[in-house]
């Protein structure tokens, strides 16, 4: 399990120069910086609150409680997915996971960003 969370660390940037040879050029760089970056926020909220929300093991089976938050409770308890598997672990590959997912949204609205900062409509007539 933590090797696979591993890989699936080192797929985000592999996601992000895909999506970088999608785009044009110039925002290559800020493509594969983006998904980068996706790791640091999405793991923030991971942390403090997207994991008590999604695998929670004390609330219905639709959302979460906020029990917990900040991974309180999570290092020794057994996890949802798997008696035989730690919470933390388990939490850490949700959370990989989380941060892939991510990317793919990061990429649309820079394609946006783009495509509406080259309109012919933005452009200076000289």
């Amino acid at each position: 399990m933590l090797t696979s969370s591993a890989l699936v660390l080192l797929m985000i940037p592999g996601v992000g120069f895909f999506y970088s040879g999608l785009a044009r050029r110039k925002s290559a760089l800020s493509l594969i910086w983006l998904s980068c970056m996706s790791i640091g926020v999405v793991s923030f909220q991971w942390f403090f609150w997207g994991y008590s929300l999604t695998f929670s093991h004390s609330a219905n089976s639709y959302i979460g409680n906020l029990a917990n938050f900040g991974f309180k409770g999570v290092l020794a308890a057994p996890s949802v997915g798997s008696p035989n598997i730690p919470d933390l672990l388990f939490a850490i590959y949700q959370g990989m996971f989380a941060a892939i997912t991510y990317v793919p949204f990061l990429f649309i609205i820079q394609l946006l960003l783009n495509m509406i900062q080259t309109s012919p409509r933005n452009r200076r007539s000289s």
